[in-house]
């Protein structure tokens, strides 16, 4: 759920940092959303915005 939160937010507000993404969506660290994206997309969470951005 977290995750899908983080990608919905990621979406809804480009201008929102991956910390403040990261916080808003109760990952305990920032490095716990790098490594669920990591797990789950392949890249982190940088290099997916920059692929959704350039849909």
């Amino acid at each position: 759920m977290r995750f899908n939160e983080a990608v919905r937010m990621m979406k809804a507000n480009p201008e929102y940092s991956i910390d403040a993404i990261s916080t808003e969506c109760g990952f305990s660290s920032h490095t716990w959303i790098y490594r669920i994206f990591k797990q789950k997309t392949g890249m982190s969470p940088s290099q997916w915005r920059k692929q959704f951005a350039s849909i």
